[in-house]
Formats: structure tokens, sequence, C-alpha cells
């Protein structure tokens, strides 16, 4: 069944209408007995879902039925905590309503784990839309797909023992790989605990949001998927064409599928916003502290850096000061100053300031602008958050990072005094 509702809907900081609209369809399949998906679909509220159940007999589809009927009930409560604040300017608001989503997602682990005494489990996908954001919660192996300027984003990082060992540099044979990528290494109802991953997305206008189970993905890759949603003549057919290829391909498994569409009739929006955020993007895919971060992973680290101006003469980094942040120069130039001696100029591209984000200690030296300068900007208080209480695997992959960046600096810095 193909389920079409539009909502328009005002950012409540620029005033901006948007339209949401929302098709979905789940499909047996060609080799199941029974459907153990389940999905939602409510763009009153903003609120898409889809789960995929696992456990035998009826387990699964009791363990799905669980997450969306769960979700549906506390659809208003999370609407309503999400409209509350202006999510692109107000980093509070967001944690807020992360946290809102991971406690509800730990409170439906806890009922599903209680109903099924730990033998029937479920994946959890959950995309909530407010005031031009998208806040997603995720656990398991189907996945949120964002395709913006022709080309798919998969959001969400699959927690199975393939996704681990590929993460970790560990060759895996072909048999290997197919049999580990259905071996989830989280999901939920299984265990009492969870960590589900949940992060926040700037949405621009003329987004498109992919969920679906892996009954889809398991036939289908990226580029397949994004041919369909690009060549399609309506958007209603995105969703019926993805599911008549999966099952031609083989069926192997229940398929879901909920497609999301964002657009903006009277937006005011500047026609640029999508190509300024690829070009931040750019500019952080440079740094080391985001090397081989997937561009998933960039994207919501971007999530976490705004951009400042400095005019020429301004201080970024004052010598003595305990602040801490990461600068990455976008436009300008800055002097880096030790006792008042030229130490060195940075020009766009360039960054400082990356082993402040850990340390409290006072600045070694000042960092003055020569000219106006733009920046983006990753204050100390704001990493250590997103380390904390964001995404597990990307927190530790930019500790990773910035440990290796150290490690770096100090051999450069070693070999420059035994020379």
């Amino acid at each position: 069944m193909i389920l079409k509702r539009t909502i328009d809907s005002h950012d409540a900081g620029s005033q901006m209408a948007y339209q949401i609209q929302a098709w979905e369809r789940s499909d047996i399949g060609r080799n199941r007995p029974g459907n153990e998906d389940a999905s939602l679909a409510d763009s009153r509220r903003g609120l898409f879902a889809v789960a995929d159940g696992m456990g035998g007999r009826s387990a699964g589809e009791v363990a799905s039925q669980m997450v969306t009927d769960r979700l549906g009930d506390t659809a208003s409560d999370l609407a309503r905590i999400a409209r509350r604040g202006n999510p692109r300017v107000d980093e509070s608001h967001r944690r807020t309503v992360l946290k809102r989503l991971r406690d509800h997602l730990r409170s439906t682990n806890e009922d599903v784990f209680t109903a099924g005494r730990g033998a029937m489990g479920t994946t959890a996908d959950i995309l909530l839309l407010s005031d031009r954001a998208a806040y997603i919660g995720h656990i398991g192996d189907s996945r949120v797909y964002l395709v913006r300027d022709g080309t798919i984003t998969q959001l969400t990082r699959d927690h199975t023992y393939a996704e681990q060992l590929r993460r970790e540099g560990v060759e895996q044979s072909t048999e290997n790989a197919t049999n580990y990528d259905h071996m989830l290494t989280r999901c939920l109802g299984v265990r009492s605990q969870i960590t589900p991953d949940t992060f926040f997305l700037e949405v621009h206008p003329g987004d498109r949001f992919l969920l679906c189970t892996d009954g889809l993905t398991r036939h289908l890759d990226d580029d397949e998927l994004l041919d369909i949603v690009e060549e399609a003549d309506e958007d209603p057919e995105v969703v019926e064409r993805m599911i008549d290829l999966a099952n031609t391909s083989g069926g192997a498994d229940n398929i879901t599928a909920v497609f999301v569409t964002v657009e903006t009739p009277k937006s005011e929006e500047p026609e640029d916003a999508s190509r300024d955020t690829i070009r931040k993007v750019q500019f952080l895919e440079e740094i080391d502290l985001f090397a081989d971060l997937a561009r998933r992973d960039i994207l919501r680290v971007l999530q976490h850096v705004y951009k400042q101006t400095f005019e020429a003469g301004e201080k970024l980094i004052e010598e003595g000061n305990t602040s801490g942040a990461l600068f990455v120069l976008i436009r300008g130039s800055v002097e880096v100053r030790r006792d008042g001696q030229q130490v060195a100029v940075l020009g766009p591209g360039e960054h400082v300031g990356e082993l402040t984000l850990t340390s409290s200690d006072p600045r070694s030296a000042d960092v003055v602008a020569t000219e106006d300068s733009e920046v983006l900007v990753l204050q100390r208080h704001t990493f250590l958050d997103l380390v904390r209480h964001g995404d597990t695997d990307l927190g530790n992959a930019l500790l990773w990072n910035l440990l290796k960046h150290s490690n770096n600096r100090i051999r450069e810095t070693t070999e420059r005094f035994l020379l």
C-alpha cells in the first residue's frame, strides 16, 4: 500500500513554509512465509520509520510492530518537543531532541525485551523532520539515505559484523562478507540495554530521504537506488519501482521502503545553500582530524560547526587564554605570533587549534587575522559532547584521528629539535 500525506509546516525562526510528502510500501518478497517488516509515515507530525523484525514464527512481526505502534503513540509528543526551538542556531535544543529520541528507543527496547524475554528483536530507523531539521535514530541494518544534488548518501551505518570488520580494516572473503553482512552487532529487543545512533542533519529544499529495510538493499546498490529516484517520472513511482526491481532480483526477504520529499514552494532560501554545504564538507575532508571519514560522518560533524568572520587585526586565539576551538580558514589569512614574533601565515584550507579540542592548557600563541577573514569553528565543548554523547563509532574515529595528528606533531617537533 502507498500512502501520500502532505503538510505545510513553518520554521518559527525564518517563517519559511515547507511541504513534506511521503510514500510507503511493504512487500512480503518472494521467499518469506510472512512479513516481519513494519513502517510508519506521518507527514503531519513529520515522523517516519521502518523496522525489520527477527526471532522466528510471529516474534519478528510482533517486535517490529511494537516499534511503529509505540512511535505512533508518542508521535505528537516528539513533534511538539522538536518544534519548541530552532535547532539550526540552538545546539542545546538539538541535544534535547536527540536525547528524547534515544530515550524513546531505549524505552521501546525495554518493552520488546520484556515481551520476548530476549528471544525476539528488530531493527529500528526513525526520521523526525521539524523546522528544516532532520533528527535520525538508528539501530540495526535497516538504513536511512539522503538524496541531495544528484548524490545519494547512506546516513546510517550498518550495525553488522561485516561492517565492523571493514571499519577495523580486516580483509574478508566473499563468502564471509556475505554471511557477516546479516550478522547484527546491535538491534532492539535482544538485550536489556542498547546504544542507538542518533544525529542531527540540516534539511535543504529538494532533499529526499529513503528509509528501507535490508530486503531492498541486499538486491539494489546505492547507484541503482539513485537511478530510480532520479529517473522516476513522479515521486509516487519511486517505492513501486524499487520494490518491483528488488523482487525481480530475487526478493530474498521482506522489502519495505518509505520515501520522503521536502519542498519549499514559498522559500526564500538562498539558491546556493546546498552548494555552500558542499564547500564546507570539502574543506573538512582535507583536515587530518576528519581523514578517512565517510561523507555521511562529515555531514554529522558539519552540524556542529558554524561560520564566523574576523576583521583584520582581530584575534581568533589569544596567547594565555584557555578556551579551545578548531578554526578552519575558508577566506582571508591569519598570522600565528608567539611573543610578538611571526611563526606562520595560514590561508584558505588551512587550520589551527585542533590540539585545543581536548586540552584546557593556556594557548601558546596569538592567532590574528591579517585581513578580513571567514572561518569554520568547532568549539571544544561541542567536540567533546559529540564524542561522549554522539555516535560511538564516529566519536572513536575522531579521537583516533586526533591522536594520530598529535603524534605527527610530536614527531615533527622532535625532528626539528634533533636537527
